[in-house]
């Protein structure tokens, strides 16, 4: 389930295996279809507290996006419709896509065994912060890559605020997406 098995030890780096329940993840599988046959299920990119994240081939536009597949249980189904609003509010504020903000494209409710999961679809970014922070073993990334990544996320920021009438409130280096 999930690259989880219940020989493994639990460590941050995968959900619990007890979270897999009503109201909690749906259990995904390679190769796996969602919405009609559309999204085929390639691998697993990710996993929060909210929800895990799997890349995806789209069989109608064709090339790959990032699915993310929200808890069932009802407060976390709020909250993802609340961040489907946002996102969408998002998306009509920037058509061109020049503020640094990630693009959720497809949004739809999946019926599973565990009950009915918000998912939504993004664009395919890269690694985030805290994988470069490691990648420089904590000892800091090199100014020029800093100064790139403080803008962009500063010119993001502002975007929220001041078009959007958005705050952040969960800015941290696994939620900067490089």
């Amino acid at each position: 389930m999930s690259g989880y098995s219940s020989d493994s030890p639990v460590s941050d780096e995968e959900e619990h295996e007890s979270d897999y329940r009503k109201g909690g993840y749906h259990p995904v599988y390679i190769g796996e279809t969602f919405k009609e046959g559309r999204y085929t299920v390639l691998h697993k990119l990710g996993w929060g507290h909210f929800s895990t994240v799997w890349l995806v081939a789209d069989e109608l536009k064709g090339g790959q996006a990032a699915l993310k597949i929200v808890k069932s249980a009802d407060h976390y189904t709020a909250a993802a419709k609340d961040e489907v609003a946002i996102l969408s509010h998002i998306a009509e504020k920037d058509p061109d896509n020049k503020y640094h903000c990630c693009r959720m494209t497809d949004t739809f409710d999946h019926r599973g065994p565990h009950g009915k999961h918000i998912c939504m679809i993004f664009e395919v970014l890269g690694d985030n912060l805290l994988t470069l922070i490691r990648h420089y073993d904590h000892e800091g990334i090199p100014i020029d890559i800093i100064k790139k990544l403080t803008k962009e996320i500063l010119e993001g920021l502002d975007f929220l605020h001041r078009t959007c009438g958005v705050i952040h409130t969960d800015l941290k280096p696994e939620n900067v997406m490089l």
